[in-house]
């Protein structure tokens, strides 16, 4: 609906027109030039319509003297009432085709306007090369309301399966086939209670009926909905209005154990440790563990290092220290998730070496095989012993064959009868060889 600011009679709409019959046309009755009319203005607006509540549309005509004419179409508006200065109001230019006034009658569309919004609207034509600037009155309109598009609400019977410290599982209930032909997509937005912004999930499948939010807070109270996206230029969409609401567990640090360190041999050269503390696999949360000792007058740390594994003794042995010195040790342990646990600080002392008396060789002997066997730390005296049996076994096995040997020398029998056992001595004789060969020729 329109009406002008300036008082005098209302300009006709499309709904309220009267006419004269000039010959065989029609005339609108407050056409300008004919008689028996209030004073003609410059420009009159015939229609002044909104549209849709962001475009009004604007029909007119011009002075007929102006038609063929070239020029362009000045359109000032403004919503604030306030506002005398046509200068600072709003503007809109319109270019017919080629610049040509070419027909008394115009309609042009004045668009990005605000819903539900009340616009003054002036119409000037400028000419070219003209100074003459027809004008119109001052038209007011009101832009219609945003037209809302029709909701449907639904009940997704939204629920929590699973929850913990940082993530819940949410479901919902499959759509019917009336409801898919208004879901797009799904999409959930959650916050927690005391926050402002809500995060926003994926588009989701609208055949899909559960989600795992994760990396949310442990020990937090939230807020989620469901929301359903339309197809585009779709004007019905659906709505569920229940929010869910939820806690999050409390925070389980699987690697919050303590490891404890213990000293468990001293000796001259070596300290044999012990921990405890770590849990069942230990190489699931460790990786590596790292010895650290440091001695009164060392200068530098000293480490040594052993690589977690499965069902390994949760111990090691520390060698070649130094005899009667003061150390102090701790235990690194590497974890699996990158952070180092450090355990409690033992101090202990080695055991001083032991100095031979003068004249003792064998004594001296002695003390410095039992201090190498020492040294070597506890696996070495096991070694000494099975090669002492080995070498027992070697040498057991050596009498048996020379027993075996020798009683094969005495079984053995003589291939010649004894009767026919004939002297050496006796063959070489001569008189003995013609003897033999006369009784040989007489047989």
């Amino acid at each position: 609906m329109m009406h002008p600011q300036q008082s005098g009679p209302l300009i006709p709409n499309r709904h309220n027109s009267t006419y004269s019959a000039i010959g065989s046309q029609m005339f609108p009755g407050n056409f300008p030039g004919f008689p028996g009319q209030h004073p003609q203005e410059d420009i009159t607006i015939q229609n002044l319509d909104a549209i849709d509540p962001h475009k009004v549309r604007l029909a007119f005509t011009v002075p007929p003297v102006i038609v063929g004419l070239h020029g362009r179409v000045e359109v000032r508006y403004t919503h604030n009432k306030d506002e005398e200065d046509l200068d600072s109001w709003m503007l809109t230019v319109f270019a017919p085709p080629n610049d040509l006034i070419a027909t008394p009658s115009l309609v042009f569309d004045l668009t990005d306007l605000k819903p539900d919004t009340e616009y003054r609207i002036k119409i000037t034509v400028t000419l070219r090369d003209l100074h003459n600037t027809p004008s119109s009155k001052i038209y007011t309109i009101r832009t219609p309301k945003e037209a809302q598009p029709p909701v449907i609400p639904i009940d997704p019977d939204l629920a929590i399966t699973d929850i913990n410290a940082t993530w819940v599982t949410v479901v919902w209930r499959a759509f019917t086939q009336y409801e898919l032909q208004f879901i797009d997509g799904i999409q959930l937005r959650y916050k927690e209670i005391d926050g402002r912004i809500y995060t926003a999930t994926p588009l989701i499948h609208r055949a899909i009926t559960r989600y795992t939010l994760e990396k949310l807070k442990p020990n937090t109270k939230y807020e989620i909905g469901i929301y359903f996206i339309p197809f585009p230029d779709q004007m019905t969409e659906l709505r569920a209005e229940n929010i869910l609401h939820f806690t999050t567990a409390n925070e389980i640090d699987t690697y919050g154990f303590n490891v404890s360190l213990e000293i468990s041999q001293i000796k001259s050269q070596s300290v044999e440790i012990t921990w405890n503390g770590v849990p069942y696999p230990e190489d699931k949360y460790v990786n590596i563990y790292r010895a650290i000792y440091q001695s009164d007058s060392g200068k530098e740390d000293q480490s040594t290092f052993k690589i977690a594994k499965r069902d390994s003794p949760t111990k090691t042995v520390i060698m070649d220290l130094k005899p009667g010195t003061r150390y102090r040790l701790w235990l690194e342990v590497y974890l699996t998730n990158g952070k180092i646990k450090t355990s409690n600080v033992e101090d202990f002392i080695t055991k001083p070496r032991i100095a031979p008396a003068f004249g003792a060789s064998s004594q001296q002997d002695k003390l410095s095989r039992a201090e190498f066997i020492e040294s070597k730390g506890d696996y070495y005296g096991p070694l000494i012993i099975v090669a002492i049996l080995a070498a027992i076994a070697i040498l057991s096995t050596l009498i048996l064959l020379l027993i075996l040997v020798r009683r094969h020398n005495q079984n053995k029998a003589a291939i010649t009868p004894p009767s026919m056992r004939i002297s050496q001595s006796a063959y070489d004789n001569p008189t003995y060889k013609v003897e033999i060969q006369q009784e040989t020729m007489a047989l």
